[in-house]
């Protein structure tokens, strides 16, 4: 049984619960799930009413709220100073423990129609390693090398591939800076400023 002092530790490290920072990614939830259905709602009376249609194409600033706040618990986890901060393989076992159940639960029913119905598009030479792929967190780095081949319908599940890359980076990045607030602040806005220069220039040549 583990000792007072140990438990303490422990729970110390863990981030407290933040009710507004939990409201914001709900309706960063919402506005997800709203903007990826546009086969399904009234798409004429959306787009004829003013203050609804932004409700139905803001799913990608919903994704900038989730990885926002993402990152800052990230940061509160393994960036205290005091010596009671979460080690990076901690903190990467307890995303992918989150995480885990619900990808593997998907892709076993996707698994399975695709073994059992044979009009499904999603079938193809690059099937299985389709599969693997999103289970080690590289589909991403496999769709831009095998876009024939890879299954079209895992399509967002990239999103899942970059932000765990992004965790990683992030949290041994913080880990490692831990003591020194100020190199950290100064390594991150780096890091915003080369990011926001490549979107920049990704948008300018590819769209």
């Amino acid at each position: 049984m583990p000792s007072a002092d140990t438990t303490e530790h422990l729970t110390s490290a863990l981030p407290r619960r933040v009710d507004a920072l939990d409201g914001l990614r709900g309706i960063a939830i919402v506005l997800v799930v709203l903007s990826h259905g546009w086969q399904l709602w009234p798409t004429e009376w959306i787009r004829s009413t003013t203050w609804v249609e932004p409700l139905f194409r803001s799913g990608n600033y919903a994704v900038t709220v989730f990885l926002v706040a993402a990152g800052y618990l990230t940061f509160v986890t393994v960036s205290r100073s005091d010596g009671k901060g979460v080690p990076p393989t901690t903190a990467l076992l307890r995303r992918v423990v989150r995480i885990w159940p619900s990808l593997v639960a998907m892709l076993l029913v996707l698994a399975l129609v695709s073994a059992i119905d044979t009009t499904d598009d999603g079938a193809n030479v690059g099937n299985a390693e389709s599969f693997v792929r999103v289970l080690t967190y590289t589909w991403n780095w496999y769709v831009m090398e095998n876009l024939v081949t890879s299954r079209p319908d895992f399509g967002h599940l990239w999103y899942l591939s970059v932000d765990m890359q992004a965790f990683i980076i992030v949290a041994v990045l913080l880990y490692l800076l831990r003591r020194r607030p100020v190199a950290a602040i100064a390594a991150l806005t780096v890091l915003w400023l080369v990011l926001t220069w490549w979107r920049m220039h990704v948008m300018h040549t590819e769209y």
